[in-house]
């Protein structure tokens, strides 16, 4: 978690807040995408470039400020963590029995 995050979590009004939104799941997530079938290898290369710019001393205040957490996954753990949304939206959407409009 962000150390700005951290210290709004930590006043009185957000903590009420927190413990009534504790059993709500929720998150943001933030992603560079390519095209389907690109290889691992160019998939590596693209996400050391990331991984490089997100250690970015200007970068990583920026996104501080924003009050963003910056977790860093690379190609195979970003792929397993949008299967993983997919199955968690897909559980809800059938327990809503949301249907589309």
């Amino acid at each position: 978690m962000s150390r700005r995050r951290n210290e709004l979590l930590s006043h009185p009004e957000c903590r009420q807040l927190v413990s009534f939104f504790q059993a709500i799941r929720s998150t943001v997530g933030f992603g560079i995408l390519a095209p389907a079938h690109t290889p691992l290898d160019k998939r590596e290369v693209m996400s050391a470039a990331i991984k490089a710019a997100l250690e970015e001393p200007a970068l990583k205040k920026r996104f501080d400020e924003l009050y963003m957490e910056v977790i860093y996954q690379g190609p195979k753990k970003f792929a397993e963590t949008i299967v993983g949304s997919i199955s968690d939206f897909k559980t809800v959407v059938q327990e809503l029995e949301l249907t589309p409009q």
